[in-house]
């Protein structure tokens, strides 16, 4: 099995916070873009009861550098591996099992202001500089029940 999967990020402008106050809008300035994921994978049938399964993608990141990373959505371009195993119990029941590793290259924050826009920052605003150590471990169940 193969995919290719476009997202059109590029429509997220911005992230707006409104306020019931008179306080003005809260506008973190995003400017992400359309991105890419491709996959392959593997199904193979050992016999009637089991089902073997493994795949690998690669996701890129909408954000599209260092100044436009928050820390509320460090993302970045990411690599997939998965295994699983599918094992049907009887003509009704049967349960999968996939575990994914998401291998995610170290974002880093360059200088993102308080309201993510230099132009507009106050005198004395902070800005944040850093890196993560990102990875993603994920683990599904499924049970699965077919009436008759």
């Amino acid at each position: 099995m193969a995919d290719a999967t476009w997202t059109g990020w590029n429509n997220f402008d911005e992230l707006r916070i409104g306020y019931d106050s008179n306080q003005p809008d809260t506008v973190i300035d995003e400017n992400w873009d359309d991105t890419m994921r491709y996959s392959v994978g593997v199904d193979y049938r050992l016999n009637s009861n089991w089902t073997l399964r493994t795949g690998a993608a690669y996701d890129e990141t909408p954000i599209p550098d260092p100044e436009h990373r928050t820390p509320r959505i460090p993302g970045e371009d990411r690599t997939w591996v998965s295994v699983g195993f599918g094992y049907r119990i009887n003509q009704s029941f049967g349960i999968d099992v996939g575990y994914a590793h998401l291998f995610v290259d170290d974002p880093k924050l360059n200088g993102v202001p308080d309201n993510h826009d230099p132009s507009e920052a106050p005198t004395g605003a902070h800005s944040l500089s850093g890196d993560y150590d990102a990875a993603v471990d994920i683990l599904g169940v499924q049970v699965n029940w077919k009436f008759r």
